[in-house]
């Protein structure tokens, strides 16, 4: 078996894929109103029996988690069909089926994504009110939707994480409701720290560390660290209660040294981090209709692999990168 390990020894075993760059929001931090993100063209969108040969590519390669992501992944048309071929690769690789979902599409899928091996759905929500979940996401009042879906999904035993980026004069005072919510649902909520993108106007003055955030509700509840293993999240126990909250702070306190993952853009292109290029020499597609083998394209992923650097460089040059989007990488 063939695994891809970098030149600092990290061995990489997560794959995060992103399904489409279609999205039915617009969030401030992702593809902001007016901020005309070019859109992948469908002949470079990977098909259904790419992603399926990508897959298992990569599970030979030893990787034990795969998450589907956006854009938002549900709108893929017939998303449920390629779950179930994923579902028999799973049945014979065992790894981890993962999916990344605003949660506005999920109430007619749940059941048959628990049937395909779904395991977890990460589910982003980035405010509790109303009035301030149509100004982060740029959209309707879809709230009392995503909560109804995350309801469903918890009485249907799918573990859920809720995703929640924190933008300083928008939603750090709903920091308190989210842990709130933690204890209502017994779900592990996580604090996302407001990253630098291309087009999505970050700037110092709305950043807010994770530090600070800990501060703020550590004035109300007492937390337990926990341990973290491997996890990009910063976990606490809310002693007392059922809840959990996580502090994910790829600015503040990066977690490069145990960086695991490798990333696929909507436009198939293999992402070694979150904040670098694209590496546009590594696109699947071309590879798959060039007749490369299975073989051929480990070799040349392990070769790009050397390249990754030990951290993602400083915000100030993760702003400039050309084309660097959330909506097509996802996240």
């Amino acid at each position: 078996m063939t695994e891809l390990t970098d030149r600092f020894n990290r061995k990489h075993e997560y794959l995060r894929i992103s399904l489409t760059d279609n999205c039915n929001l617009n969030c401030i931090y992702c593809s902001p109103i007016g901020s005309c993100i070019p859109k992948t063209e469908k002949k470079d969108i990977l098909t259904y029996e790419e992603i399926i040969r990508i897959v298992n590519l990569f599970a030979v390669a030893g990787f034990k988690k795969f998450r589907f992501t956006g854009g938002e992944p549900l709108l893929r048309r017939d998303v449920l069909a390629l779950f179930e071929k994923l579902s028999e690769l799973r049945k014979k690789y065992k790894f981890e089926l993962l999916i990344t979902t605003n949660g506005i599409l999920l109430h007619d899928k749940i059941d048959k994504l628990m049937e395909y091996g779904v395991e977890r759905l990460n589910i982003s929500l980035d405010s509790l009110k109303s009035d301030n979940f149509i100004k982060i996401n740029g959209s309707k009042d879809y709230l009392q939707i995503v909560i109804d879906n995350i309801e469903q999904a918890i009485a249907a035993d799918i573990k859920i994480k809720i995703n929640t980026v924190i933008i300083r004069g928008i939603n750090e005072t709903e920091l308190i409701d989210f842990c709130d919510f933690s204890i209502k649902y017994s779900v592990n909520v996580r604090f996302i720290e407001f990253m630098p993108f291309s087009s999505n106007n970050w700037n110092k003055e709305q950043f807010i560390s994770s530090a600070e955030m800990r501060e703020i509700i550590s004035a109300k509840y007492l937390l337990k660290r926990l341990d973290q293993d491997l996890s990009t999240s910063d976990n606490y126990l809310i002693e007392g209660t059922g809840g959990m909250i996580g502090f994910i702070n790829p600015i503040s306190d990066h977690f490069c040294s145990s960086c695991n993952r490798l990333r696929i853009s909507s436009d198939s292109n293999l992402k070694l981090c979150l904040f670098s290029e694209s590496s546009g020499s590594i696109n699947f597609k071309k590879m798959i209709n060039q007749n490369y083998t299975d073989s051929q394209m480990l070799d040349i992923i392990s070769a790009a692999l050397q390249n990754k650097e030990s951290e993602h460089s400083a915000i100030t040059n993760s702003k400039l990168l050309l084309n660097n989007e959330m909506l097509n990488i996802g996240g």
